[in-house]
């Protein structure tokens, strides 16, 4: 079994949940990259947009977990490095795991929602196709 879903329903379901315009593209079959123009007001100089960028690859599932890394200039290091820590204190969230090199777990058997979907099915496989993010699944 396939489940596709691509990159424009990724970045509205972002933008109705944060407000935030970002623009996702396929890096390679394990990665995704994300980028994000934010509008900065500069004193003399007016508004100057400034570009983010990150890269998110996938490096492991094991089980029910994926494993995930990612790859960011220093500045947008430092706003991810916040975001994450703020995860981290959320005990809502607390199926994500952040380690400190650069490494993402989410857990999505400890996600009460989605743990009996993981009683019938399997993932084999996740990959990032021209235009989204395809799953492998099989019957257990």
């Amino acid at each position: 079994m396939k489940i596709q879903i691509s990159f424009p329903e990724i970045q509205e379901i972002i933008k109705n949940k944060t407000g935030k315009d970002i623009i996702i593209n396929m890096v390679d079959h394990n990665t995704i990259g994300i980028s994000y123009i934010l509008a900065i007001k500069v004193l003399f100089f007016g508004q100057v947009d400034k570009n983010f960028n990150l890269n998110i690859s996938i490096k492991e599932i094991n089980d029910t977990n994926v494993i995930m890394s990612y790859n960011c200039g220093k500045k947008m290091s430092l706003m991810i490095t916040g975001a994450l820590k703020m995860l981290k204190e959320n005990p809502e969230l607390s199926f994500i795991e952040v380690s400190d090199n650069k490494q993402i777990i989410i857990k999505f058997g400890e996600i009460e929602n989605v743990r009996s979907i993981f009683d019938k099915v399997e993932i084999q496989s996740i990959n990032v196709i021209e235009n989204g993010i395809e799953v492998t699944c099989k019957s257990k």
